[in-house]
């Protein structure tokens, strides 16, 4: 008797499009949270430095002393755009 229920709740679809949905809601929970914690661990500290770093560019100016990534350092004798 309970098995000739479950196939006619398997022929309507309702019962299958219900737990399929269902179990897809925590798949798609971890995929936001992903998502978000990317944004927080890897973009917006990205952004913030990229930033940063144009602001110190356009706040040079002539006679400032400078280090470059290389160790070697200078002084601003002249800016061109």
């Amino acid at each position: 008797m309970l098995h000739n229920l479950l196939l006619l709740a398997d022929e309507t679809g309702t019962t299958g499009n219900t737990n399929s949905v269902v179990g897809m809601l925590p798949t798609l929970g971890m995929i936001v949270v992903l998502v978000v914690a990317m944004y927080f661990l890897i973009f917006r500290p990205q952004r913030k430095q990229a930033k940063e770093e144009a602001e110190m560019r356009n706040n040079l100016a002539v006679g400032d002393e400078v280090t470059t990534i290389g160790g070697i350092v200078g002084k601003i004798v002249a800016l061109h755009e």
